[in-house]
């Protein structure tokens, strides 16, 4: 089993995009808290800086765009799916 992470990308403009990675191994609770724990108010990271993907709008608008992804509790599930998409850890 593994755990799929869903994070959205939220520009100024309430335009969004949603982004996924699927990790090896199932997370605990604990480990999730300890994750949103790490996050910038509790719900807002830079993916790239822990080797997860980033996908944004096609063009980088400097009076909207930002480096902030948006995570949450219930952006953590189990799947079957296989681990694609992250860069980083073991």
């Amino acid at each position: 089993m593994n755990t799929k992470i869903c994070y959205l990308y939220r520009d100024a403009g309430n335009y969004k995009v949603h982004n996924e990675c699927v990790i090896q191994g199932e997370l605990s609770k604990e480990q999730i808290q300890s994750i949103l724990d790490c996050c910038d108010m509790g719900e807002y990271f830079i993916p790239r800086q822990v080797g997860m993907p980033e996908r944004r709008f096609d063009e980088y608008d400097t009076e909207v765009d930002h480096c902030w992804f948006e995570i949450s509790e219930d952006g953590f599930e189990r799947t079957n799916q296989p681990a694609v998409g992250f860069h980083g850890g073991p």
